[in-house]
């Protein structure tokens, strides 16, 4: 039977006192005093801090791999992270984020 490719969404509110924190992620050169919040978030999700920042919500790949992040989106208020096992991406309707799925919920 043919597995389906792994792809999962995370949104990151940038305005709240979890994403206020001094996310460092591996890299030590990165300085918070001059970036804003969604540099330190996004800066340490690409380093790999995802999982110690969420823990147990990062999904597995279908060999049971880290999930690699594929893309990290800015928004207004926070930040679109999508993880995928393939470049299949994210469909619109299947979204969580609210400026993809929205604009749908009218054709209906």
């Amino acid at each position: 039977m043919k597995t389906k490719p792994v792809n999962q969404e995370i949104l990151l509110m940038t305005r709240t006192t979890f994403s206020q924190r001094e996310w460092y992620g591996k890299d030590v050169r990165f300085n918070k005093k001059y970036s804003s919040v969604k540099d330190s978030l996004e800066k340490a999700c690409w380093n790999g801090s995802l999982d110690e920042m969420l823990p147990g919500i990062v999904a597995k790949s279908t060999k049971g791999k880290r999930l690699p992040l594929w893309q990290i989106t800015r928004f207004n208020s926070f930040l679109g992270l999508e993880l995928c096992e393939s470049m299949t991406g994210i469909y619109e309707v299947q979204s969580i984020n609210p400026y993809l799925f929205a604009p749908k919920l009218s054709l209906n």
